[in-house]
């Protein structure tokens, strides 16, 4: 059980990771797009 919801916690923690990545790549991708004329 204890190890159950350490491994959900573990995934859910990579996904927030993976998700604050993407974001930041989105972030400077759509910087780049708007500093270009």
């Amino acid at each position: 059980m204890t190890f159950h919801a350490n491994h959900v916690t573990c995934n859910q923690m990579a996904l927030e990771g993976i998700h604050r990545i993407a974001s930041v790549h989105a972030g400077k991708r759509v910087n780049i797009l708007q500093a270009s004329p």
